[in-house]
């Protein structure tokens, strides 16, 4: 998400929905919430379901992945240069897909 956005809002409108956290670092944007300051909203909103330490959408999207069970659904949400990570990575095959 970007720095100057509700993220704490977001968080908690979200919190009930989602059970794990995969944060990705937008670090092409300087406008893009740094991983620490993240994990110190997390905190403020008393979420502690969070996955830290990924370098880009690709890792984190995989993470999701292995830990995901039948049924579950794997959101990406944040920001729309988030999104476009992800669209870029399905187009060119760099998320590991399982048949």
């Amino acid at each position: 998400m970007m720095k100057d956005k509700d993220i704490a809002g977001v968080l908690s409108l979200m919190k009930p929905m989602v059970s794990q956290w995969f944060f990705t670092p937008l670090t092409h944007n300087a406008r893009a919430v740094t991983e620490s300051a993240m994990r110190v909203i997390f905190d403020e909103c008393q979420i502690n379901t969070g996955h830290w330490g990924f370098s880009g959408f690709a890792q984190a999207f995989n993470a999701a992945k292995s830990t995901a069970r039948v049924g579950d659904l794997i959101l990406v949400f944040g920001s729309f240069f988030l999104v476009s990570d992800c669209c870029i990575n399905l187009k060119i095959g760099e998320i590991k897909h399982e048949h």
